[in-house]
């Protein structure tokens, strides 16, 4: 097939749309999950019944499927058969024959969903066979005329770097990504004849045979479900090795795909990935423990963090991502303290303690009684609870920074920074008699309070650390250490 003939009219005319039609036409939710806990050796008998594990074969000529990818070509071959690969470290197999997760009238089984939930959501990729009857409801073109949309999230993927060098520009690197809305000539102006990928999200609005294709998959709860993402490949086409944030089925729609994976997950501090492209691509790829090829209706399911890598076999390659994202937790705290903070009264100040003490002795120290004041009232008004115990050390530094920023933006006179060699060399002058004298900026503030462990730093503010700290504090790392800001 060649490239999709984006006609800008396909993608509009509404009768045209309303003719594409789903394969499935039932339409059901799950019954509901069983509530009995299923023990190990009764699910490993309903994994047996229900999943047939490919049988192992000796891999054939230059088929070495678990070999690191520097072993081998360095790249995705289209290798046209399947592979029968070994069970993963756990014992379940990577790969079920017999899926019988999804009922024929589009609903699910309950206690094959308690069974796939146990052993293997967010535990272990797995590929269901023809988990049910499918074909895209769209074709590539249509697919392409969808992208021109405004409302539709499209993007291109190339990868410039599978492609035979002659077809390859000058300065072009290994993968491209285009954003749209693109325009008809989008399709046809330096774009190579294979090795691309168009992804669009968003087109719920124009496929409601969408919403018959999500709620197979209702026994994951509602609110986890995220957007249906409907990609087209040409021959060779992805977009590299990669992990994802979220769990995915990635159902095949129509042509054939071969997806490699991994059943070692990568944390996000150990993710190396190619610097320098528009795309995410694990760096050095992964050693796969799975390799298949996809035809429709096959489903791959990988959950977060799992490398895996699929390429395109045909011209005529479509895969629909059904995703359940995770909210980051950073945003959730952010968006839960903005929230509690909105409700809060915005006419309440803090008080000191009622047994306050002189601090004439000791004016830049924050005394623990005030920490301890400040933690109770931030915990009460985030999370709408009073706290025992004393604060944490990151609230303490925290407390230290907050207090002693600048609230009114101060240009200080000759004000630059130095570098803890040259603070060094200010001590030791000073030390030596030199006739100066550090003197305290009335713009500053300087304060300090009692840690558990470490030192927080000399700060005139939250945002600009001064090296003097570790001059003036050098290893106070003991039970009395100091906080300084």
């Amino acid at each position: 097939m060649a490239q999709p003939a984006c006609s800008a009219a396909r993608a509009r005319a509404g009768d045209e749309q309303r003719r594409w039609r789903p394969t499935h036409t039932g339409r059901g939710a799950c019954t509901g999950l069983c509530g009995r806990v299923v023990a190990l050796v009764a699910l490993l008998a309903c994994a047996c019944e229900c999943f047939t594990p490919a049988q192992p074969r000796a891999p054939g000529r230059g088929e070495a499927a678990c070999a690191p990818r520097a072993a081998r070509s360095g790249r995705p071959r289209a290798r046209r058969a399947g592979f029968a690969l070994r069970a993963c470290r756990a014992g379940l197999p990577l790969e079920v024959k017999e899926c019988k997760l999804f009922r024929p009238d589009g609903s699910c089984d309950p206690e094959q969903a308690d069974a796939f939930l146990s052993a293997y959501w967010q535990k272990q990729p797995v590929l269901l066979r023809q988990a049910f009857a499918f074909e895209s409801p769209i074709s590539p073109d249509e697919l392409a005329g969808l992208a021109l949309e405004e409302e539709v999230r499209s993007r291109i993927i190339i990868d410039w770097g599978a492609l035979d060098p002659a077809l390859r520009p000058p300065g072009k690197k290994d993968y491209e990504l285009r954003v749209g809305p693109f325009t008809e000539a989008s399709f046809e102006q330096d774009m190579p004849p294979t090795c691309y990928t168009l992804l669009c999200n968003g087109v719920a609005a124009h496929l409601p045979q969408l919403a018959d294709l999500q709620a197979r998959f209702n026994f994951i709860p509602n609110w986890r479900h995220d957007d249906i993402m409907i990609s087209y490949a040409a021959e060779g086409g992805g977009v590299g090795p990669h992990v994802d944030n979220y769990d995915v089925f990635l159902l095949q729609g129509r042509g054939r795909r071969k997806w490699a994976v991994s059943t070692q997950p990568i944390a996000a501090d150990d993710e190396e990935i190619i610097e320098g492209i528009d795309v995410r691509v694990l760096k050095g790829g992964f050693v796969a423990d799975g390799e298949w090829e996809l035809t429709a209706g096959d489903i791959l399911y990988v959950p977060p963090r799992y490398p895996h890598w699929g390429t395109a076999l045909d011209d005529e390659c479509m895969t629909y991502s059904i995703g359940f994202r995770a909210p980051n937790l950073q945003d959730i705290s952010l968006e839960f303290a903005n929230h509690m903070g909105d409700l809060s009264n915005p006419d309440a100040f803090y008080q000191d303690p009622p047994a306050m003490r002189n601090s004439a002795q000791d004016p830049g120290r924050i005394a623990p009684e005030a920490v301890a004041k400040l933690w109770r009232e931030v915990a009460h008004t985030i999370l709408g609870v009073d706290v025992e115990g004393a604060p944490t050390d990151a609230f303490r530094r925290w407390v230290g920074g907050f207090v002693t920023q600048q609230l009114r933006p101060t240009t200080l006179d000759n004000q630059r920074s130095c570098d803890v060699e040259e603070a060094e060399r200010i001590v030791a002058d000073l030390e030596h008699g030199a006739e100066e004298r550090l003197t305290r900026n009335e713009a500053c503030k300087v304060a300090w309070l009692p840690l558990s462990s470490g030192i927080a730093g000399l700060l005139t503010d939250r945002d600009n650390p001064c090296a003097l700290s570790h001059v003036l504090c050098p290893g106070a790392s003991c039970d009395t250490s100091v906080g300084l800001f």
